[in-house]
């Protein structure tokens, strides 16, 4: 197995770039307290796959991804259409604090 060095990863520029160059600026988000029905449609207009979900200061809380979607709706408990009324706060993956 190679081992990546610092000399062969600035002959590929894409490990040579600092987060601010490669991250997407005012990437699109969803509200906390938006519900999961209305996450999954936003997500899937949007053609993406995640976006995080932030507080009403704005601030970052949490990711929902569509993959949370599906583990949350069908997780036991509620029915998924009662899931599906739920706050995307209680399906997403939370920040670390």
């Amino acid at each position: 197995m190679k081992t990546l060095t610092t000399k062969s990863m600035n002959r590929n520029s894409q490990f040579a770039k600092s987060a601010g160059e490669v991250m997407t600026r005012n990437p699109l988000s969803i509200n906390e307290s938006t519900t999961v029905s209305e996450g999954a449609a936003f997500l899937t207009a949007k053609r993406i796959s995640a976006a995080p979900v932030i507080d009403e200061a704005g601030r970052p809380v949490g990711v929902l991804s569509l993959t949370d979607i599906v583990r949350y709706t069908q997780d036991g408990g509620p029915g998924p259409a009662r899931r599906l009324k739920a706050p995307v706060s209680e399906a997403m993956t939370s920040c670390a604090t």
